[in-house]
């Protein structure tokens, strides 16, 4: 009788050892490329959902660069006539409240390759009483251009009236021709 269960368990044992224990193991490593798989599943959807996210960020920032580039005059404008249309804003301006435009002189232009832009100074002389002047600066960032004061000085021409000499820029996106230069 000892031997029979000692035969039955001898037989249990090969069996499991033969049969059950490879499908175990195999069950195992099943397990385990399953689970490898479901992570490398949950990247793979988080770096798509990060792309969408990305995605959205860079249509945002290229649409705000698009409205900014309204701001700047377009490569292929001229950069003489650029300095001569930020000239005739100023004198325009100056004559809208009551300031009188003297002269204007047109400066080197100056070129960022880094920021790939082109900067338009024009140096000017403006006089008109202070309230007149007052309204004159306000308005000149009113431009439908992106313009910079760079440089003012200021002096004294009679009791109520003052004299500027402004250095003004406008820019200019570069653009490929200024690439091959």
């Amino acid at each position: 009788m000892n031997n029979k269960k000692l035969l039955i368990l001898l037989l249990s044992v090969a069996f499991y050892v033969m049969f059950a224990s490879p499908y175990g193991e195999k069950i195992d490593t099943l397990k385990d490329e399953i689970l490898y798989l479901n992570m490398k599943i949950q990247k793979e959807e988080s770096i798509k959902e990060n792309r969408k996210k990305i995605q959205k960020k860079l249509d945002k920032a290229l649409k705000i660069a698009k409205e900014n580039e309204e701001f700047l005059y377009k490569p292929d404008e001229n950069n003489s006539e650029i300095q001569g249309k930020l000239q005739m804003f100023l004198k325009e301006t100056a004559s809208k409240y009551y300031a009188t435009f003297i002269n204007a002189a047109w400066n080197e232009p100056y070129i960022d390759e880094k920021n790939r832009f082109i900067e338009l100074p024009i140096t000017a002389s403006i006089k008109g009483t202070p309230d007149a002047m007052n309204y004159f600066f306000k308005n000149i960032y009113k431009s439908k251009k992106l313009v910079n004061i760079k440089n003012m000085d200021i002096g004294k021409m009679r009791p109520l009236q003052v004299y500027f000499s402004i250095t003004i820029s406008g820019y200019k996106l570069m653009g490929q021709e200024q690439d091959n230069e």
